[in-house]
């Protein structure tokens, strides 16, 4: 059972997620606010427009078109730059339906609704998209835009319209530059919560194993140094291979380096046949083919699975082949990585049942979780060869 005090709750929430849920919050308001300033416009000069329909209707597909945004960019949980670009295009094309719908006697004045509602909305611009280019491309389109409505259709003077368009800049840069930092922060944070989450699982998963370490050397290792220092077992080989197990299980518990997963193959195998020797049984090694090597050919869990495999061999060869001598040879081939662990003793019946695992599940089946193959050639009185073959391709 872990202990880590952050649990899969605690992540439902990553930051980055929060920070594009603040985004489509502001963006809403943003645009929320800007159809209240085209009615508010729209309300108090009321007059000023010859024909009021068509300027209502204009007004009922800005906020149509909004809501359909809004609500599709909830749905996505994100700001859709894609979306916010259909949108520009629309708000280009409506500076100039806005401009028409106003005489030209009104000029440079808030009658002309659409210049504050897209200087509002161009909010949206900078939060959709990443690169700061872009942004400013998408922007000056929508500020050109309104220069040419408001001059060409609208009659606006240049000395006004001109310093009105370096609103839409403004807004869309210091937009993309609080989109930038509330995402780097959000994304940090979940960086953060995610190493946060492994070291506190690597720190439960240390705190179960010293429990264990200690279950292990108040019982099991105390036994075991008994048995191979006293008198109760007369058997010298089978004394000399339980002190053998014995030493492994304290440095085991005492976290010593030998106990880790060994990243050379070859090292892995001296360690494997210093181990054997402690039992009484006699490794002869042959693994010129690895000597000129830089690296191992395999990965360094592979070559675990390998040493693992090659130690259940050796064992069975210690406890029932009735021989003291065994060959380990390695082989490199095109494609190919074989261990061979052979013995002269009295081999096996191979399709006879076994008590226990057996070499089925603890060799043949442990290199198919790998990609690998083991062949026992055996029969009484015959000695016995296992193969490991496993794929370097």
């Amino acid at each position: 059972m872990s202990t880590s005090s952050l649990t899969a709750d605690d992540t439902a929430s990553p930051g980055l997620a929060g920070a594009e849920t603040v985004l489509l919050r502001a963006m809403a308001l943003y645009r929320v606010n800007a159809l209240l300033q085209a009615s508010l416009a729209i309300a108090l000069d009321l007059h000023h427009y010859a024909s009021l329909p068509p300027v209502l209707t204009l007004l009922a597909a800005l906020a149509v078109e909004n809501a359909a945004l809004i609500a599709l960019c909830l749905r996505r949980g994100s700001i859709q730059p894609a979306a916010v670009t259909l949108d520009t295009l629309l708000a280009m094309a409506g500076l100039f339906v806005g401009a028409q719908l106003t005489t030209a006697a009104d000029g440079h004045t808030w009658v002309y609704f659409m210049y504050p509602f897209t200087l509002l909305a161009s909010l949206s611009i900078g939060f959709a998209y990443r690169q700061l280019a872009t942004v400013l491309t998408v922007t000056f389109a929508l500020a050109l835009a309104y220069v040419t409505a408001a001059i060409t259709v609208h009659h606006d003077p240049a000395w006004n319209t001109i310093p009105n368009a370096m609103g839409y800049p403004v807004n869309t840069t210091v937009a993309w530059a609080a989109a930038r930092y509330l995402r780097t922060v959000g994304a940090r944070l979940d960086t953060a919560r995610t190493e946060a989450v492994a070291q506190a699982d690597h720190t439960a998963r240390e705190q179960i194993r010293a429990r264990h370490a200690r279950a292990l050397h108040d019982k099991v290792l105390q036994t075991l140094e008994t048995l191979a220092t006293g008198d109760l077992v007369p058997d010298e080989r089978l004394r000399a291979h339980v002190a053998a197990d014995a030493a492994w299980l304290r440095a085991f518990i005492e976290d010593d380096d030998a106990t880790h997963s060994p990243t050379s193959l070859i090292a892995g195998l001296h360690h494997l046949a210093q181990r054997m020797a402690l039992t009484g049984l006699h490794v002869e090694l042959h693994h010129a083919a690895l000597h000129d090597l830089d690296t191992d050919p395999v990965s360094a869990p592979h070559v675990q699975a390998l040493l693992d495999a090659a130690g259940e061999a050796l064992t069975n060869v210690s406890k029932h082949a009735g021989v003291t001598h065994a060959a380990v040879r390695t082989r490199l081939h095109a494609d190919t990585l074989e261990i061979t662990i052979r013995d002269r003793g009295r081999g096996f019946n191979p399709a006879a049942p076994t008590a226990g695992h057996g070499l089925r599940t603890s060799i043949t089946d442990r290199m198919r979780e790998i990609g690998a193959t083991a062949a026992i050639e055996t029969g009484p009185g015959q000695g016995t060869v296992i193969r490991l073959t496993l794929p370097t391709a």
